[in-house]
């Protein structure tokens, strides 16, 4: 239609039709007003409450992977969880005492002891 009635203009392409459509779902508007803070992606009352439950019930999933699953934008579910005072964080473990390493420790435990009083305050920390 636009093609049509407008020949000799530029023609927008369809990601501009798109975004623009879209923005006037969400906002009323074509192009929202600058100076409102991040208000581009609104989040509404469901949304919250399916963002926690799926973040408490899985306490190491990702916000990727909630927004994945809800259809949302990743950054309106960390966004949520910021306001609900959730600090998403992931816990790696990089070392682990094995069964395996409680006999190295007797061992050097034992051997601080032989050094003499010195080592003490290493066998305290060891124990």
């Amino acid at each position: 239609m636009y093609r049509d009635r407008y020949q000799n203009r530029r023609q927008p392409s369809d990601k501009t039709v798109t975004r623009l459509a879209m923005n006037l779902r969400i906002f009323g508007v074509f192009y929202p007003s600058k100076g409102t803070g991040n208000q581009s992606h609104p989040v509404h009352d469901a949304n919250r409450d399916e963002v926690l439950r799926l973040a408490q019930e899985n306490v190491h999933t990702s916000s990727r992977a909630i927004g994945a699953e809800l259809n949302i934008i990743h950054s309106t579910v960390l966004k949520i969880l910021k306001n609900m005072q959730f600090h998403p964080f992931k816990l790696h473990l990089h070392q682990a005492l094995q069964e395996a390493d409680y006999p190295l420790r007797l061992n050097l435990d034992h051997w601080a002891e032989e050094q003499g009083e010195d080592s003490l305050q290493i066998c305290v920390v060891l124990r």
